[in-house]
């Protein structure tokens, strides 16, 4: 059985018009690792994974991985979304939530990448209400503060369901410079 839950790829492809790859998807949406023993299929390889990851990349290309549920969430039975970061020399932008608890989630994310030596570019807020209770308001001014890394903006709640045209706008009317830079000082690097 196939799940119905929406494909964030599909959602990717849907608001930007790129089109995307993926390297393998599960039935279930879990961590990979329990993904894969729910369907009773053989524990993700690290070093295919990785090779498949650097053969998208190009001149001029900028290769974007999503994680899938957090820094720490296993990949395979020994293999976190860390540890494919550090191997592709990848930085990272972190999703984060805005509400209650959020910042105590941030924090220990950024310090978690830290401690493994992994460059983190900033912070992004995911799925903002139109009207953000307290937590939120007092959060998104606290983010990067705490984090002490940028905190680069936050995407509306619902903002997945847009059309391409609806976002495309939503994007340029939000104008998120701090992420136009950090994609941009990306982007250069990778020149």
């Amino acid at each position: 059985m196939i799940s119905k839950i929406p494909l964030d790829i599909f959602t990717i492809e849907k608001l930007t018009g790129l089109k995307g790859k993926e390297w393998i998807r599960y039935r279930d949406p879990l961590a990979p690792n329990l993904a894969a023993l729910q369907e009773c299929a053989e524990p993700l390889d690290p070093a295919a994974l990785i090779s498949w990851l650097k053969d998208q990349d190009a001149p001029q290309r900028l290769v974007v991985i999503g994680g899938a549920g957090g820094l720490l969430v296993r990949l395979g039975a020994e293999f976190t979304i860390a540890d494919l970061a550090r191997e592709l020399d990848a930085p990272l932008l972190i999703v984060t939530s805005t509400g209650l608890g959020s910042l105590n989630a941030a924090e220990l994310t950024v310090e978690a990448a830290r401690h493994r030596q992994l460059a983190v570019i900033g912070l992004l807020g995911g799925s903002i209400d139109n009207a953000p209770d307290l937590a939120t308001r007092l959060n998104l001014k606290e983010f990067e503060k705490i984090s002490q890394v940028p905190f680069l903006g936050a995407v509306p709640k619902g903002a997945g369901a847009l059309s391409s045209a609806d976002f495309g706008a939503l994007v340029h009317n939000l104008g998120f410079p701090a992420l136009d830079k950090a994609v941009a000082e990306l982007v250069d690097q990778t020149l």
